[in-house]
């Protein structure tokens, strides 16, 4: 199981255009850290996620960071 700061679950980036329809699916909340919200970031139950809906998750932010621009070397 994925952990993220000490909480269970998996998180997907899913851009602030889908953050909306993400929160509709089953076991999805918005990333809160110490009372900070991160727009187009979803925590899921993993205990609501059966395969399929993991693979949809998956599929999903694939096709958000894919999107994005390559990052700068340093």
């Amino acid at each position: 199981m994925a952990k993220f700061t000490g909480k269970p679950g998996f998180m997907f980036r899913v851009g602030k255009e889908a953050h909306r329809a993400a929160l509709a699916r089953t076991g999805a909340k918005t990333m809160d850290i110490n009372g900070r919200t991160f727009e187009g970031f979803i925590w899921v139950d993993p205990a609501k996620c059966d395969a399929r809906a993991l693979k949809r998750w998956v599929t999903l932010a694939e096709k958000y960071v894919s999107a994005l621009p390559p990052k700068g070397k340093r």
